[in-house]
């Protein structure tokens, strides 16, 4: 019995080593690429949001003329636009009168400063009912008479991705009565941790 071995063509060989040549070339350049990539935002000194708004939300409301309040908001916001690098874009949960006076702020504030600042106001009412049904679960647990916790805004941080516009990916809830030694740039460098 005569075996007869036939050796592949030479053609064939070399198809097939193009084959697993361009296969190994390919995936390694896809690993390479997703390794350059994942290096390169692990290194990167910019934020993922360096095109979006710094958002700086502020609650306003229960003011009048001479209440402490108001004048911890004038100095917020002399502060944040002196040691501010960024533009930040303010957003205030605001009732009727004192948006008036939020807005005056703001006006004789960018008439001093060379800044523009952007702002929106949000009317605590409409506010609160959208995110009433937090407050019926949480006030269960907090209110008591006369507590500060019974107040509606108390609660507002916890729905405040209700209230913000979809677009805002990132948002800070400050208190009118925080002063900042640094720029609040840092602050906002912290959504890069996560």
């Amino acid at each position: 019995m005569q075996v007869i071995v036939r050796r592949p063509h030479k053609v064939f060989l070399i198809l097939t080593g193009i084959l697993v040549i361009f296969y190994y070339v390919y995936t390694n350049a896809s690993v390479i690429n997703n390794r350059r990539e994942r290096l390169e935002k692990e290194n990167s000194t910019s934020p993922d949001y360096i095109n979006e708004e710094y958002n700086v939300w502020l609650i306003f409301t229960k003011v009048y003329n001479g209440s402490p309040l108001t004048y911890k908001f004038k100095e917020l916001l002399d502060n944040l636009m002196t040691i501010s690098t960024v533009p930040l874009n303010f957003n205030i949960i605001v009732d009727n009168s004192s948006q008036r006076m939020a807005e005056n702020f703001i006006l004789k504030q960018m008439s001093k400063s060379d800044k523009n600042i952007s702002y929106t106001f949000y009317n605590i009412i409409s506010s609160a009912k959208l995110v009433e049904d937090i407050v019926d679960v949480m006030s269960n647990f907090f209110s008591k008479p006369g507590s500060y916790y019974n107040d509606v805004l108390f609660y507002i941080s916890l729905g405040l991705h209700r209230i913000a516009p979809a677009s805002q990916k990132y948002a800070i809830l400050l208190d009118c009565d925080i002063y900042f030694k640094k720029d609040i740039t840092l602050l906002f460098d912290q959504f890069k941790r996560f």
